[in-house]
Parts: C-alpha cells; structure tokens; sequence
C-alpha cells in the first residue's frame, strides 16, 4: 500500500506544478492510499468533470459518502468550506491496478483541462463576479 500511496503523493505534487492554488485535502495527514480530494483554484467542479469525462478520466465532485445525499458533502461541512469552495472540489480515486503512468496521464489531463477552461473563459462573453 506504501508504494500505491506514493503514486498518489507524487500525483499531488505534480499537479500542484501544473495548476497555481490548487489545495490537496489532507495532503500532509494520514489517509486512504488511492483518494486526493481537492479545491481547484477556478472553475466549477462539474466544468472540470465534463473536461475530464472527454479526456477519457472519470473524476468525482466530493466525497464517496455524499455521491446520493443532497445538501453537501460531510467533509466539506467538516472542514466547513465555503459554497465556492465546495463547487470546486474534486475528489480522484484509483485501484489497486492503476500505475504510475495512469497518474501521470491524469495529471496530463487535468493541465489540458485547465488550459481549456481558461481559454474558454477568456472568450466568454459571461461576467463573473
């Protein structure tokens, strides 16, 4: 599990070269070997997703226990974030047979992601305040 978990911590750091202000959740405490649960610096969660989804990697909007249950995920009262906070979040989960080159494509498609993101909102006629 050690060296499943250290796919997972280099993950983080590799991502949080790519993407300016992201928070790892937890990154420097005790926890599950396969989750990063994360507060991206821009964007809502589910923008995320859908970029993602078409890059062909499956990410979640909060934690496992609030996947059917409205009203917000526990960890995110528990932490009590902000409702910005919380629409960004991201939570990835991997298995057992996933490999270093898995991680690393995924932190591939998360800078693909945020470069997407970022040139749609530059030619977004939308005003967000």
């Amino acid at each position: 599990i050690s060296g499943l978990s250290r796919l997972r911590d280099d993950f983080e750091d590799q991502i949080e070269q790519q993407i300016p202000g992201i928070r790892i959740i937890g990154k420097n405490s005790p926890r599950l070997w396969n989750t990063s649960l994360m507060i991206m610096p821009e964007f809502e969660n589910l923008q995320w997703v859908g970029k993602l989804d078409k890059l062909g990697f499956q990410v979640s909007t909060g934690s496992a226990c609030s996947t059917t249950k409205s009203g917000g995920s526990p960890i995110a009262q528990a932490l009590a974030l902000s409702l910005s906070e919380t629409q960004r979040l991201i939570r990835v989960s991997s298995f057992h047979g996933h490999t270093r080159s898995d991680w690393e494509g995924l932190v591939s498609a998360f800078a693909q992601a945020y470069a997407s993101l970022k040139e749609e909102s530059i030619d977004s006629s939308v005003i967000s305040l």
